[in-house]
């Protein structure tokens, strides 16, 4: 079996079967300061498949996949493990998605930039299991996290704004967290009895604005409290 198929495994079975209760940020920074104590690691599945493949290779990019790996884990101690099965094992059994939750993850987790972007996709995930958001919102959710700018991300989560400017928000619409506001107009007849021609007419339309998308309504509404912790 590959190292990859190893590591899908091992994720799966960390999140269906694993307590992680004791799983905390700051006990992660001491675990990864001697890089996946043997200890601990044999545990948690997918720490011990990655203690493993570092073994094998040393090299500083599995270091940091790990760390993003521990950090998207820290979200999800106070979510049992047999409601986390269920959870994921309705969508695995699905007909809606080829690939399996496991391995999604992995895709997703290895996109982040860093480490505070991985945990903040266990925020996102945490929302799912408790079924605060659906499995697709979430994908939607996490595709905006790979993009966006956290600084922005931050101030857009703990602002109470509804409605955006293009001038001044454009970023956060390429983002996914914004869509365009409906466009009205309508054009007003206007009598003018001096014009020959017959009557005048007056386009009236409103300023071109964003609004929240469902997207961003969804990460702003599971990020907020997150980011409240953090001040």
């Amino acid at each position: 079996m590959s190292s990859i198929k190893n590591i899908t495994k091992s994720i799966t079975d960390t999140l269906k079967t694993s307590d992680l209760k004791g799983l905390t940020a700051e006990y992660g920074e001491i675990f990864l300061d001697s890089f996946l104590d043997e200890g601990v690691a044999k545990s948690i599945p997918v720490l011990n498949t990655l203690l493993a493949v570092f073994k094998t290779s040393g090299t500083v990019k599995d270091m940091m996949f790990a760390k993003k790996i521990l950090y998207f884990l820290t979200q999800l101690g106070d979510v049992e493990a047999e409601e986390r099965e269920k959870i994921i094992s309705k969508i695995d059994d699905s007909n809606d998605y080829r690939v399996k939750v496991g391995e999604k993850l992995l895709y997703i987790v290895d996109k982040c930039d860093d480490h505070e972007k991985a945990e903040i996709v266990g925020v996102l995930f945490r929302a799912f299991l408790l079924e605060k958001i659906s499995y697709g919102y979430f994908i939607s959710c996490c595709s905006v996290i790979e993009k966006c700018i956290l600084v922005e991300l931050r101030e857009f989560v703990l602002e109470d704004n509804q409605v955006y400017s293009i001038e001044h928000n454009s970023d956060l619409l390429s983002w996914g967290l914004l869509r365009f506001k409906e466009f009205f107009f309508d054009l007003e007849e206007i009598t003018n009895y001096s014009y020959e021609g017959g009557n005048e007419y007056k386009l009236n339309k409103n300023e071109l604005e964003f609004e929240l998308s469902y997207t961003g309504d969804a990460i702003r509404k599971n990020l907020r409290q997150y980011y409240i912790d953090l001040n």
